[in-house]
């Protein structure tokens, strides 16, 4: 099942959200992106430590996809050495992300400080990576050199 919530960048879509869910989200956008939901949805080990990984940034900041990576491995006791590597597999994790605002992927962005992609958009201006911008700013992230 699929829940579309609209914002005035655009809808974001969560797949098989419980009530609680799209509860959190609704109260997340209104809270400039808090959120308090405890449980994650299914997906890899991997994944699931890159979305706890997302969680803890705190609203307002942005962290690369190479930190992700790092804090991903390091959550599950590997060696976060091997993280330029897992770079590309950290941001497919967040293109997988069923619970956007619940897990803030948009606050995950490339090194060299572009959005980077946004649910699978990496056009510069793709409805998604509007909404991405949307959501940052809504937290009050400032584009850098701005």
């Amino acid at each position: 099942m699929m829940v579309t919530i609209r914002t005035p960048a655009g809808p974001i879509r969560l797949e098989s959200p419980t009530p609680a869910v799209v509860k959190s989200v609704r109260r997340g956008l209104a809270a400039g992106g808090r959120t308090n939901l405890a449980r994650l949805p299914d997906g890899t080990p991997f994944q699931q430590a890159c979305w706890r990984a997302a969680r803890s940034i705190p609203a307002g900041q942005t962290r690369s996809y190479l930190w992700l990576a790092e804090r991903a491995l390091k959550f599950l006791g590997e060696d976060p050495a091997r993280a330029r590597g897992c770079a590309r597999a950290a941001g497919q994790a967040m293109r997988r992300n069923p619970w956007p605002v619940v897990i803030p992927c948009h606050r995950v962005i490339s090194s060299n400080g572009t959005l980077g992609g946004f649910s699978g958009a990496t056009d510069p201006r793709s409805r998604m990576l509007r909404l991405k911008a949307w959501l940052l700013a809504r937290e009050g992230w400032r584009t850098p050199g701005r």
